[in-house]
């Protein structure tokens, strides 16, 4: 089991739920861990509704009706990217369950995001507007 945290101020949960997703699998590309298929297990409905939105978010080059680019582009277009590096099937799980191991893994990293914020709130003027971090348990 890899565990994988990191941070970023001045951001939104949806961004962070992304970020972590492309991480992730850049992790997995960058280490040799690419197995046929991967299963991403996920409570983000924003995450979870990226894949059916692909064709028409490309076609529209991330930029909405109103002609402003689309919230996270950046990494939408590395997670669109990414998938093609893996078959993958994204499952959504209730948050904030504990009742099977999927919830439990989900609720592991409610757990640890909860501490991840309460030691930043603690020390956040020591470490500024940094880029997002990445450090492995």
């Amino acid at each position: 089991k890899v565990v994988l945290k990191g941070h970023e101020l001045d951001t939104t949960h949806q961004r962070m739920e992304l970020l972590a997703v492309v991480r992730s699998l850049e992790y997995m590309r960058e280490h040799g861990l690419t197995p046929k298929s991967v299963t991403l297990f996920t409570d983000s409905q924003y995450v979870t509704g990226l894949p059916g939105r692909r064709e028409k978010l490309t076609k529209a080059g991330f930029i909405t009706k109103k002609k402003n680019t689309l919230a996270n582009a950046d990494l939408i277009g590395q997670f669109f990217d990414l998938c093609l590096a893996f078959t993958m099937s994204i499952v959504k799980v209730k948050s904030h369950r504990t009742t099977s191991t999927d919830e439990q893994l989900n609720g592991e990293v409610d757990k640890l995001c909860r501490q991840l914020v309460r030691r930043l709130g603690e020390s956040e003027k020591e470490i500024g507007n940094q880029p997002f971090s990445l450090t492995k348990d």
